[in-house]
């Protein structure tokens, strides 16, 4: 008698910046057309990898993006999932109760956007119980919810005619209009209170912190605090890139506790534990990391935007002349000598600082810290991988993926 088993069962990932995104080693969610396709890419070796084992049906459009819900603190992704899509809205799908987590379902609806949602990012504030949620749409709005991280549970409510589990329509807490300078892409964190520099950032006091990548060509900063129904504030604007800015992601700089290495790398020996690191990408080809951290830190260091105005200038003219050089065809060690001419003054790119005063009841400064050149085409996507600590992965229209490190010799 024939027997037959599934060997893999596939579906194509839509051709959109942000359709795809990695929980962990046990779930990858991707937009697949209308729906949102679950991959397991971690089988172990008795098993047949079966592939896609899942497909959530509620969005009439094609799914845009994607995105794991992080952890204020360690920014590990959470089994909340939000999507965005073609039809204006966003879903949040959470694991069915009771189930060995494969089951998954819609728990919401974010409704509010006239037009497509291009990009999610959701955050859980550990301490409050609660995930705040920012949508960008092509209408030029941003729009934030908020709701409890156990949604499946308790946030539920029964559908019209009595039927139970229907998943809840949820109304923006807040608004933002950008106009047209459309965010194309979203992050959140969060900055842990004063006095909690090295901490997780989840406790009492915090500040959440958005970061938007528009096509103004800024990076866009925005806080607000962590208590319910508080609303988010202009920060800062990020300038430098000289192209939309596609794609932004922030990681927090964890090293291991007790080791020390990392103080011998000179690329980030000026980092401190609890340091939060932003990537922007952008269609200039290029990929910035800006290094946030409170003012008078534990590293002694205090930055302000109000002095200093000659050595930011300076950093700047420093930066454009790299910048010219590189694209002249200068290889990258010649072009670093011709515009600072030691690595002293080299090192005063990462001068320039932008102070931002959030909720979290203390000064933060924002440094330009480094500018990694490297692709050819544009740059649609960053990203830091979640299982190895300090390896940014991005993507651009040059058909290539990059992988990027601290390299301790070379200094960058």
């Amino acid at each position: 008698m024939v027997s037959t088993t599934t060997e893999l069962i596939s579906t194509a990932c839509n051709r959109t910046p942000h359709a795809l995104d990695w929980l962990d080693d046990s779930l990858i969610a991707f937009g697949a057309g209308t729906f949102v396709a679950l991959y397991n890419p971690s089988v172990k070796e008795e098993e047949v990898n079966q592939g896609v084992y899942a497909t959530l049906q509620g969005h009439t459009k094609r799914v845009n993006c994607a995105r794991f819900a992080r952890t204020g603190g360690s920014g590990s992704a959470t089994r909340v999932l939000v999507s965005g899509s073609v039809d204006a809205t966003a879903r949040v799908w959470v694991p069915v109760a009771g189930t060995d987590a494969r089951a998954w379902e819609c728990a919401a609806v974010l409704c509010g956007h006239t037009e497509a949602v291009i990009a999610v990012a959701s955050v859980h504030l550990a301490h409050s119980g609660m995930v705040v949620t920012v949508t960008a749409g092509t209408d030029g709005t941003l729009r934030v919810y908020e709701y409890a991280h156990d949604i499946s549970g308790g946030g539920r409510r029964e559908g019209e005619g009595g039927e139970k589990g229907a998943p809840q329509n949820l109304q923006p807490v807040q608004t933002l209009d950008v106009g047209s300078r459309n965010a194309l892409d979203v992050a959140l964190t969060v900055l842990p209170a004063a006095g909690t520099h090295t901490g997780g950032g989840n406790g009492d006091g915090c500040a959440v912190l958005l970061a938007t990548g528009n096509t103004d060509n800024r990076t866009h900063l925005y806080t607000r605090g962590s208590a319910g129904g508080e609303q988010f504030e202009k920060a800062l604007a990020l300038a430098g890139h000289e192209d939309w800015v596609t794609s932004v992601a922030f990681v927090r700089f964890q090293p291991d506790e007790g080791a020390d290495s990392w103080r011998q790398n000179t690329t980030i020996s000026h980092w401190r534990p609890g340091d939060i690191i932003l990537a922007s990408g952008s269609e200039d080809k290029y990929v910035r990391l800006w290094r946030i951290h409170p003012t008078g830190g534990s590293d002694g260091s205090s930055s302000s935007s109000k002095d200093g105005g000659a050595d930011k200038k300076a950093a700047q003219a420093m930066l454009d002349a790299l910048t010219d050089s590189l694209r002249a065809g200068a290889s990258i060690e010649d072009a670093a000598g011709s515009s600072s001419g030691s690595a002293a003054q080299a090192a005063q790119l990462s001068t320039q600082a932008h102070v931002m005063a959030g909720a979290a009841q203390s000064e933060h400064s924002v440094t330009l810290d480094s500018v990694l050149v490297g692709h050819d085409g544009w740059v649609h996507s960053v990203a830091w991988a979640q299982t190895q600590a300090l390896t940014l992965v991005t993507a651009s229209g040059d058909s290539s993926v990059m992988v990027w490190a601290p390299d301790r010799d070379a200094g960058v």
